[in-house]
């Protein structure tokens, strides 16, 4: 009987520091901070106009395209995930 690898998983592994990542980790913990204060209010506002359910975040998926700070953490993933698929063999174009 004969054994054979099959879907071998490869994980890319590496620290997100670019220049300047104390200042960009600040600003995200602020954002962040103040998207729950915000949460706060959307909570309370959908157990009056929305009951037995509840709605929020409706803009996060499309968080780095409202946000300076979270359009700069976008760039920084997408370099690691652009080099992830590099370092796998991967044609990106």
């Amino acid at each position: 009987m004969a054994m054979q690898r099959l879907f071998p998983t490869r994980v890319y592994e590496a620290q997100a520091r670019p220049a300047g990542w104390r200042g960009l980790n600040a600003r995200l913990l602020r954002e962040c901070r103040q998207l729950r204060a915000d949460d706060l209010v959307g909570r309370r506002w959908s157990a009056r106009n929305y009951p037995g359910g509840y709605t929020s975040y409706s803009s996060a998926h499309r968080m780095h395209r409202l946000s300076p700070t979270f359009a700069a953490l976008a760039r920084v993933l997408d370099r690691h995930g652009r080099w992830n698929w590099i370092c796998a063999g991967a044609n990106l174009r």
